[in-house]
């Protein structure tokens, strides 16, 4: 059996997993957005870099004041839906500047992702010091 096929297989395995729940754990999220890279990458990079120029358009990372917020950065994994919509925002703890960000982007729209549901990983507040 091929490495891709293997890889395939546990992406899948991953994905019915994860919508056994109402709301999957961060482990989870960041397991099916890395399958995703090692599958789709260039794919997945377009559209990011697409989807970025949109958000930063719209100062959506500014949304809330979220990085005034005292705290360490976050890393958050977006579930982005077949029609484009920031469905789940799933992020490595929960405190209050998570779940500003995650306010921020639930519910935004952009164009449809190359694929669905489609993971994307950010990294909020990293090296900012706050108040």
């Amino acid at each position: 059996m091929e490495v891709n096929t293997i890889k395939y297989f546990i992406f899948i395995a991953l994905f019915i997993i994860s919508g056994c729940s109402s709301e999957m754990d961060f482990e989870t999220a960041d397991a099916l957005y890395g399958e995703q890279y090692n599958l789709r990458a260039l794919e997945a990079n377009e559209y990011i870099r697409q989807r970025m120029e949109y958000e930063n358009s719209i100062d959506l990372d500014a949304k809330g004041d979220c990085y005034a917020i005292p705290g360490n950065g976050i890393t958050q994994i977006l579930v982005i839906s077949s029609e484009g919509v920031i469905e789940s925002v799933i992020a490595n703890e929960d405190n209050e500047k998570s779940r500003c960000f995650k306010k921020s982007y639930l519910g935004t729209k952009y164009k449809a992702p190359p694929f669905s549901p489609f993971y994307r990983k950010m990294k909020m507040g990293y090296g900012l010091k706050s108040a």
